[in-house]
């Protein structure tokens, strides 16, 4: 499979992932969540070939972005399916979500923080929209909730992009 069919495939197999994750918990089917991120993980795993590094990676990440995510809701500025804690199935999101964001879009975020601010746009811009369904619920106030998830976005996945590419030279 060519560089290029491999980060496409890849991106394609997130997003519709991530659109069964939201349906899933719109209708209170979470305990699909589990077998649904572990086979994207496993196809990961299947087309790049990964290695003990690369899980090392994803587990430090993913358990990372929870935990902080964890943080957020003690401190009462987010709360996910209606949890003060994030679930698990959240792990293996924040795993996988760091696994496709540098195979697939590697070559855009070669620059530290480049791949900070991807984590601050896209974090809360993804929260954003499942909030409209009733999935996560923002603390008050607003404005604070939002900048306080999306500087955590953007420094696990800023702590990603170090980690991987002192293992990888992605370019």
């Amino acid at each position: 499979m060519s560089p290029s069919l491999k980060k496409t495939c890849s991106l394609v197999v997130f997003f519709i992932s991530w659109f069964l994750m939201v349906f899933l918990l719109h209708n209170k089917l979470d305990l699909y969540l589990y077998p649904l991120f572990l086979s994207a993980l496993a196809f990961q795993w299947y087309i790049y070939k990964f290695n003990f590094k690369y899980f090392i990676v994803m587990t430090v990440t993913g358990t990372l972005g929870w935990t902080l995510e964890g943080f957020e809701g003690v401190m009462g500025l987010l709360y996910i399916s209606g949890q003060i804690w994030p679930p698990l199935w959240l792990l293996l999101l924040w795993a996988y979500f760091s696994s496709v964001t540098f195979l697939a879009l590697g070559t855009i975020l070669n620059r530290p923080w480049k791949s900070f601010l991807y984590g601050v746009y896209s974090l809360p811009g993804s929260y954003y929209l499942v909030s409209k369904l009733g999935i996560v619920e923002f603390g008050e106030p607003f404005v604070t909730a939002l900048v306080v998830n999306g500087t955590i976005g953007g420094l696990v996945l800023m702590i990603c992009h170090l980690m991987l590419y002192s293992y990888y030279k992605f370019s």
